[in-house]
């Protein structure tokens, strides 16, 4: 007896075992076909294993999921029908009925059918969920909206429905409602504020989004909780309200002790976005209230950066920087005095530091490139030199002063310095590159080049970058132009004296050295030059009839196949010159559309597309 029992169960256990295989293959051959498309098959074996087992609410859902790809919302309807016949307080089932209700075109049934079962559960927060997320799963926004009000209304779970209201409010352009919900949620517990803030700022710069959003915080107790004033304040950065933002990060950083926190952030992110003066008034600020604060030498070295580089943009502005060639105006020198005081304050208060190394190094560079004192300027930049070889300033300090060598035509002193940067481990590709592109200018200049071409050569190689074309340009004119030395001298003279800024004698030498047809591309670079230096002049007059004599002539050696290669170059000038110099924009977009009709294949296209687009958007 006792061994027919264990071979029943056996036999029992191998049959269900065996059944459950069969509605598993089953099942699974069903999603084949519904994956495939085929919903006739698939429906067929999903039918067969749910009437197998009912209880299984996989088998359940996936036959369902098949009746409403098929549109058969009767027989969705009865099945879910029975399942809640068995289950009666099945929320999911409930709201998979709802969903068919309203695929079937039922939509009151939908609702009564929703709001039944919450009338039933009113406290229960798992349905108010499961039934917002059907509504929109079915795209119906107002009822999810709903849904989640009256979970709100009725749960003890108020904080986690205004998370989904406000998500929801920003997703139907409902900004003034959702910034009401993350201010309540904030509230009550301030140190949402982080996930809050991403969260806002991810839908801010949707259209009509900010506007209300900082006038709902505004009408906030944003000064009584730090989290919303400081969310208040990245708007305000976002509106490009920055008066307003710093003055009320101050607000904050008083009232709450936060040690100038928010505000050096504040300082740094609008130094980022060119905002000069609103980022020294907060280093300013900072000097004041922190004077003690483990920051100040930063503070300091920031506050002075700033104040030179609204200066530095104000420079910019009022120089014509379109130029290829021009002499800087110096401007506001008083200014920059009071930026050398403040930077000479920091050298004394911080000797021998970094930051009073870099300042040193500022004040060479004002001198070098504002104020046009090349003596002033080689005083700082030796004192780095000399003192801080071991400093990661020396480097910028030794290539400005090998500059100003070079432009002093002190070779033996340049080349020096060039050793002693060679050798130098911390040194950049790019600034090796820019050494060596010394080395080849000094021997440029001084008749050697071979020696120059070799140097060129060198760079030629690297990665395209402004440096490396330069370099392969200078190079394949000593190979073509060698046959002539004494044109090269003449040419590498005039390109000195460029160097040096004396335009009227280099276009002297440039013109001389126009016309020779011998050397085709020494003379169209000089014909180039010509033109360069007649516009650092400002002569424009005469840039124009050169530029257009020059151009005419191309275009007979264009029929001849000898085309000026610098010809585009030439007809993208023309258009500066009528843009920036004349302020004649239809004359310049005139220009501007020749390039790209007669020379489609320029490097200058892209920066000619841009010009026409914005000049046609001011004539």
């Amino acid at each position: 007896m006792k061994n027919f029992i264990i071979v029943f169960t056996l036999l029992f256990t191998i049959q269900t075992y065996s059944q459950f295989d069969d509605l598993n293959s089953k099942f699974l051959l069903a999603q084949s076909y519904e994956q495939m498309g085929d919903l006739q098959k698939a429906r067929i074996l999903f039918e067969e294993v749910y009437f197998i087992q009912k209880d299984n609410f996989q088998f359940f859902e996936s036959l369902n999921r098949v009746y409403l790809k098929l549109k058969l919302f009767n027989e969705s309807i009865q099945i879910i029908q029975n399942r809640l016949s068995i289950f009666p307080n099945d929320i999911t089932s409930i709201g998979l009925l709802g969903v068919t209700y309203y695929q079937a075109g039922k939509e009151e049934e939908t609702f009564k059918l929703w709001n039944d079962a919450l009338k039933e559960q009113p406290t229960n927060l798992i349905y108010y969920r499961i039934l917002a997320n059907y509504a929109l799963e079915l795209r119906l926004f107002d009822k999810a909206i709903d849904i989640l009000q009256k979970g709100k209304a009725n749960t003890a779970e108020a904080r986690i429905f205004s998370y989904d209201l406000a998500h929801l409010y920003s997703l139907t352009m409902r900004f003034k409602e959702a910034a009401e919900e993350y201010i309540e949620i904030i509230n009550f517990d301030p140190n949402q504020i982080i996930v809050i803030q991403s969260r806002i700022l991810s839908y801010i710069n949707k259209p009509e989004a900010l506007v209300p959003t900082i006038q709902v915080f505004q009408k906030s107790n944003f000064k009584e909780n730090s989290g919303l004033g400081h969310l208040l304040a990245a708007l305000y950065v976002e509106n490009n309200q920055f008066v307003e933002a710093f003055e009320l990060l101050k607000l904050l950083d008083k009232k709450f002790s936060l040690n100038g926190q928010e505000v050096f952030q504040f300082a740094t992110r609008m130094s980022g976005l060119n905002q000069y003066r609103l980022a020294s008034n907060s280093f300013e600020y900072l000097l004041s209230e922190y004077p003690y604060s483990n920051m100040i030498s930063n503070f300091r070295l920031n506050y002075a950066k700033n104040l030179e580089a609204e200066l530095n943009y104000e420079f910019i502005k009022n120089n014509p920087t379109w130029k290829d060639f021009f002499t800087y105006t110096v401007f506001n020198k008083e200014k920059y005095n009071s930026v050398i005081e403040n930077y000479k304050k920091i050298i004394s208060t911080y000797q021998h530091s970094e930051i009073a190394i870099e300042s040193i190094l500022r004040i060479g560079e004002i001198y070098l490139n504002r104020l046009g004192n090349l003596e002033e300027a080689e005083k700082y930049f030796s004192e780095v030199i000399q003192k801080f070889s071991m400093s990661r300033y020396f480097v910028a300090a030794a290539l400005n002063q090998i500059d100003i060598f070079i432009k002093k035509n002190n070779v033996e002193q340049a080349s020096a310095l060039i050793s002693r940067l060679e050798i130098n481990p911390i040194i950049s590709s790019e600034d090796r590159n820019r050494i060596i592109l010394y080395k080849a200018k000094i021997n440029f200049y001084n008749g050697a080049f071979s020696e120059a071409k070799k140097y060129l050569d060198i760079i030629s190689q690297q990665t395209q970058d402004k440096i490396s074309n330069d370099a392969i340009e200078l190079s394949l004119l000593i190979s073509t132009s060698i046959v002539d030395s004494i044109s090269l001298a003449k040419f590498a003279r005039a390109e000195f004296e460029m160097e040096k800024e004396n335009f009227a004698s280099a276009q002297k030498l440039f013109e001389e050295l126009t016309g020779l047809n011998q050397l085709f591309i020494l003379s169209s670079k000089s014909e180039l030059r010509v033109v360069q230096c007649l516009i650092a002049v400002n002569n424009y007059s005469s840039a124009i009839e050169k530029i257009e004599l020059s151009l005419q002539d191309s275009n007979k050696r264009f029929l001849e196949n000898q085309k000026n290669i610098f010809s585009d170059h030439l007809q993208f000038l023309l258009g500066q010159i009528y843009q920036n110099g004349l302020v004649d924009f239809p004359k310049a977009i005139r220009a501007y559309e020749d390039l790209m009709i007669y020379f489609p294949n320029s490097l200058f296209i892209d920066k000619v597309r841009d010009e026409i687009l914005k000049l046609k958007k001011i004539s």
